[in-house]
């Protein structure tokens, strides 16, 4: 599955698995309303998510992690489905 072939690569970033999950949808301009329907989660939980993924990769918006994601090789793929909208 997606975040576990990132998850056992260097590009994890210290993130957990279901945070790797939210960032793929990130990197798709999926807003947090669309990643919150398509991983079951709650919309504040993805915040949260968001949050501490912009932390780790030291970024201050959704963009700038997309572009250091980018730049640093990482597959910019959607971990499951569609989402549904």
């Amino acid at each position: 599955d997606w975040s576990s072939d990132v998850c056992s690569s260097d590009l994890a970033f210290g993130l957990t698995p279901r945070q790797l999950d939210v960032l793929g949808y990130i990197c798709q301009g999926m807003s947090n309303k669309i990643i919150a329907r398509a991983l079951g989660m709650r919309e504040t939980t993805v915040k949260a998510h968001v949050m501490q993924i912009m932390r780790r990769l030291n970024a201050d918006n959704r963009t700038q992690v997309a572009l250091r994601v980018a730049q640093m090789g990482f597959p910019a793929t959607v971990p499951a489905a569609s989402p549904k909208v």
